[in-house]
Parts: structure tokens; sequence; C-alpha cells
């Protein structure tokens, strides 16, 4: 399927792309996307107003940076849009796959803005191949749960688990903090889950890899409009420090999402403000 063909059955423009960056599809090397879905949310459900809101408030930071001499409306970048709302999985996963086989075939860098985590899913199914790529992940939990809720093989808290059975990649955690029983059992045995616990141990994750970034990662004081906040956390320069040594070290990242952002809990749009931020520093950081 061509790209214009995917835009017009898939996407639904936004009148204002994120942060002003106006390539189009065929001359951009990155595309962002959004997917609001949260029909797996089982503590506060708002994720899929994320992508709206977060295009929203990225139009009041300003995309200039002075240390790299570069703006990111300069950028080689186009936003497709938001793919529809759907509450179904299983209809999104072939969509979602789909979209990021036609990325990986046509060598482009996906962006993407859920949306809860199983977004990620099958984004890195299509997108990622495992004997070559791995994942690195920002997380204050492991979502390495088989079931949840009760009966649930396929939600924001399993999402893990299937990559690892389905995709088979191997996932690298930065400093997660929230572990169930189940998840540390299940942690210990599997040799394709690795804990980083030092940005020092960033070196192993591998040359090409993807980058999911859910923002509960970040301590709540900084981040409080998740669908599951757990005190503790990093502080947000960190997430980006991490980046900055990967890009030092000459690791390709093949693509990035940031999820769990919730504008219905949100204070002053601060965790839509965060979230529209770092995705900002990290297009400078993947370009620069």
């Amino acid at each position: 399927m061509e790209v214009d063909e995917l835009l017009e059955f898939y996407f639904t423009r936004p009148t204002r792309p994120f942060a002003g960056v106006n390539y189009n599809a065929e001359e951009a090397d990155t595309w962002i996307i959004g997917v609001p879905f949260d029909a797996t949310v089982s503590f506060k459900p708002g994720t899929r107003f994320a992508p709206r809101r977060i295009r929203e408030v990225a139009w009041e930071l300003e995309t200039y940076n002075p240390r790299r001499r570069a703006d990111v409306e300069e950028l080689p970048i186009a936003d497709l849009g938001d793919v529809p709302l759907l509450t179904e999985f299983t209809t999104l996963s072939k969509l979602l796959r789909k979209i990021a086989a036609t990325a990986s075939r046509m060598k482009k860098r996906l962006i993407t803005i859920g949306g809860e985590h199983l977004i990620t899913l099958p984004i890195v199914s299509g997108l990622l191949d495992p004997l070559r790529d791995s994942l690195l992940v920002f997380d204050a939990h492991l979502d390495l749960r088989d079931e949840y809720p009760m009966s649930a093989k396929y939600s924001h808290a399993t999402v893990m688990r299937r990559i690892r059975e389905e995709v088979g990649v191997e996932i690298y955690y930065y400093k997660p903090r929230a572990f169930s029983k189940e998840e540390h059992a299940f942690l210990k045995k599997d040799y394709g889950l690795h804990i980083v616990d030092d940005i020092s141990k960033v070196d192993d994750v591998g040359k090409n890899i993807y980058l999911s970034i859910d923002m509960d990662a970040v301590d709540p004081a900084y981040a409080p409009a998740v669908g599951n906040p757990e005190p503790l956390g990093l502080l947000p320069a960190e997430i980006l420090e991490v980046v900055k040594r990967l890009g030092e070290m000459g690791v390709h990242v093949k693509g990035v999402d940031v999820v769990e952002v919730n504008p219905m809990i949100d204070v002053n749009d601060i965790t839509s403000m965060l979230a529209a931020k770092i995705l900002l520093e990290i297009l400078f950081l993947l370009y620069l």
C-alpha cells in the first residue's frame, strides 16, 4: 500500500501538526502518528485524549534549540495524524502492525503518541527484527503479568509479556520500581529481560532499538496525570540523558512511543506539556 492510500484510509490529519512539523509523508524520514486508545485501562481512563492534547500544548512550546542551532519545524518530520478511535484491540493491532511494517519497508522512523501502553505490541511487531533489534523501556512497572484484569491476556499490564512471547525481541527496562511477585518470578527465568539500573549500563542495549516511554516512569511530582502513578520515580532530565548517551554511542533508534498520559486528570497540562517537551528534545537528539 502506498503512503497516500495509507493516509486516506487510516488517518485523520491534524489541523495543527505536532510542534509545527511540516514535511509531507514521502519526503520525511520520521513519521509521527497518534493512537487514541484506552480500552484496557484498569485504573484511570482517559489516555485516548492524549494525542490531541499533547499536540495542542506542543504549539505553546518554543521549537528552536540554540544549543543545537536548529528548529524542529525544519527537521524532515511529518505528522500523519491519528488513527481512528477503536475500542477493540484486535482490529487496532492489525492496523498498527500494517502501519509499522510500512514505515519499516520505507525506512521511516516511527514516533507514536499514545494512548495506553498496549499499543507498543503491534508497533514493535511490525517495526522490529527480533534478531537485530531490542526494546528499551522507561516504565515504573514491568507489564509482565500473564493476565490483568482477570482473564485479560491483552492489556497495559501484560504488554511486555506478550511482546516477549509473540515478537521475541529482548527488553531492557531502565530503573523500574513497581513489581508484582508474578512479574518478578517471570523476569528471573526469562533471559531476554534485563534491568538497567545505571546509565553506564545503557551501553548494553544494542545498536538498533525501539524506545518506549510510559510517562509513569517519571515521578508523579512532574507527571501526575498518568494511568497508574507510582511514587519515587525518575527526574525528567534523566530520560533525556539516556537518549543523549544512546546518540553518543551511535545507537540507531527505529521508533519511539510516549504513552499513558491522561489529560482528563491533568493539572494545568503539566503532564501533557512534559510529554510534548520530551518528544521535542528526543527529536533534536535523534537528528543532531
